[in-house]
């Protein structure tokens, strides 16, 4: 493995990553005499706007800082625009200091990459940036202790040198071997140089790396895996392999994916054409004269794009390209994910066909990835949820989706039982809606179809984290979304006829036609409040 990373420059660090770091040591916040610094995972996500920015600031007045900043020693992990709202506030600035064993890039990712503005095409962006400076940092940490561990040696011989000496070209940069056992040594594999205890080596080392470099001892992270950088942003393992490949030979296509004129899938197949093509086809698509990438090819050439007329591999390789979800590949639908499952693993698909009674059967939702595994359709609302519920809709007209046992605490003044299938009736009112997991897609179909009908003026939709990129984007292109509540931590439900369980994934609820500056006071004792650029 420290092989391969120490390697993997190869691959390239997209000014992203390197701007992040030049960010961030710009970006400054001073607060009773000391001065903090973004840590430069947290510049990689934009601050907010002035409305949302003002709206803030009213809360903090209002409220006071509920949410500290959260610092890695004098670096700002999370909290710049709380930092910055409560200094314009004239409020008192709470700070905590993040574990230092924590994932620091997986930390960002997780608190950020969850904001209802991002694309999937953004997200799977981020993900991407955010490993390759996960890579960056892992390579910064071990060239410091492997540089502690030269300076040991050439310590211990002396100014001319000694029998203990390394010769030149065997010191710790000799080769892969060597550099690999420093760094073991100096993670406490074993003793250091010439006797020295590994405890030794690693506290000089961190002395010495904090003032080089900063983020060269933030602990590894799991975003060195494309499979773990994937699962944490929500995207498939797929989707970004081929953003990589994309970025790596058609850079300019980078930003085609992050507006949304392009899928990944479909800007991979632009990007095995020459330049000049690639430069046309983005050009027909932002025009509309093509609905895709693919086709602009073909309108142009006369011919099929080159990815789908490459020759299948032996032995059962990938085929041409489906045009289907994102993520798809020769026709199969995308990998699903599951957010922190009984054993952290994303469900295996089986590519089988969707029994005929089931939503992505019916037609009544997108397909869904693996249903969680353990939360129970028979869950009762969370009672501090339910709180917050209250404080912006006293009165609950409708819930579609309940039962008796439900209906003690949500108290709507009209509801479906979950028998009588609340998808296939008319809804009427402001509504609370929390589907059963393996059923959120059909409903939140359901929802944005009666509140275009201007039956439900407004709505709180709770669903998993987890909720299929399709059902998530249908949410958020709504133009009566207010904002979303991200649970940070993962709730034990009550059920109506057994032991709590606890969910497999967090909640994140969305809020529909109601004032931003109530979602502060109501939800953020139970979430993070996250309102979309532009609302």
């Amino acid at each position: 493995m420290a092989d391969k990373l120490d390697q993997m420059s190869a691959e390239g660090f997209d000014q992203a990553v390197e701007k992040a770091f030049t960010d961030a040591e710009k970006d400054t916040y001073e607060y009773e005499g000391k001065t903090y610094a973004a840590h430069p995972a947290a510049t990689l996500f934009p601050l907010l706007g002035e409305d949302d920015f003002d709206a803030l600031v009213s809360s903090l007045r209002l409220n006071g800082m509920r949410t500290p900043i959260v610092l890695l020693g004098d670096q700002i992990v999370d909290g710049r625009n709380r930092f910055r709202a409560a200094k314009k506030a004239g409020v008192k600035i709470i700070f905590e200091q993040i574990d230092p064993k924590e994932d620091i890039c997986k930390f960002v990712m997780d608190m950020n990459i969850h904001r209802r503005n991002l694309t999937p095409g953004r997200k799977v962006a981020l993900a991407s940036t955010l490993r390759r400076m996960a890579i960056r940092i892992e390579q910064m940490r071990r060239e410091a202790m492997r540089e502690q561990v030269r300076n040991s040696r050439e310590k211990e011989a002396g100014p001319g040198g000694g029998p203990d000496a390394p010769a030149e070209g065997n010191s710790a940069e000799a080769g892969p071997a060597a550099a690999g056992q420093g760094a073991e040594d100096a993670a406490g594999g074993g003793s250091g140089t010439d006797g020295a205890p590994a405890a030794d080596v690693v506290a000089e080392a961190a002395k010495a790396a904090e003032e080089k470099a900063p983020h060269a001892l933030d602990n590894p992270s799991s975003l060195v895996s494309r499979k773990k950088a994937a699962e944490f942003a929500g995207v498939s393992p797929t989707s970004l392999k081929r953003f990589d490949k994309v970025v790596e030979t058609a850079p300019e296509l980078q930003e085609e994916i992050v507006e949304g004129k392009m899928s990944v899938s479909d800007a991979a197949v632009v990007s095995e054409e020459n330049p000049e093509l690639r430069r046309q086809v983005v050009e027909d698509v932002r025009q509309g004269r093509a609905r895709t990438g693919a086709q602009a090819i073909e309108q142009r050439t006369g011919r099929a794009p080159k990815a789908h007329t490459r020759p299948k591999a032996s032995g059962g390789g990938r085929g041409p390209q489906s045009g289907g979800a994102e993520g798809g590949v020769a026709g199969m639908p995308p990998l699903p994910t599951v957010d922190g499952g009984a054993d952290g693993k994303a469900a295996a698909s089986s590519g089988a066909a969707a029994p005929a009674d089931s939503p992505a059967a019916s037609g009544g939702g997108a397909p869904q990835r693996a249903p969680s595994p353990a939360l129970s359709s028979l869950a009762l609302s969370p009672a501090l949820l339910l709180a917050g519920v209250r404080k912006l809709m006293p009165v609950i007209d409708f819930d579609p989706c309940s039962s008796a046992a439900a209906q003690q605490r949500v108290r709507a003044q009209r509801y479906f039982d979950r028998e009588q299938d609340g998808c296939q009736k008319a809804w009427d009112g402001a509504s609370y809606v929390f589907p059963p997991p393996k059923f959120a897609g059909r409903f939140a179909s359901k929802l944005m179809g009666e509140m275009f009908a201007g039956r439900v003026p407004r709505a709180l939709f709770l669903a998993p984290s987890d909720l299929a990129d399709e059902d998530e984007a249908l949410l958020l292109r709504s133009s009566k979304l207010t904002g979303i509540v991200y649970q940070l931590e993962r709730t034990e439900f009550e059920v109506e006829d057994g032991k709590p369980v606890k969910a497999p994934s967090r909640m994140v609820l969305y809020v529909f036609g109601f004032e931003r500056k109530e979602l502060y006071d109501a939800f953020d004792p139970w979430g993070k409040v996250l309102i979309p650029a532009g609302r």
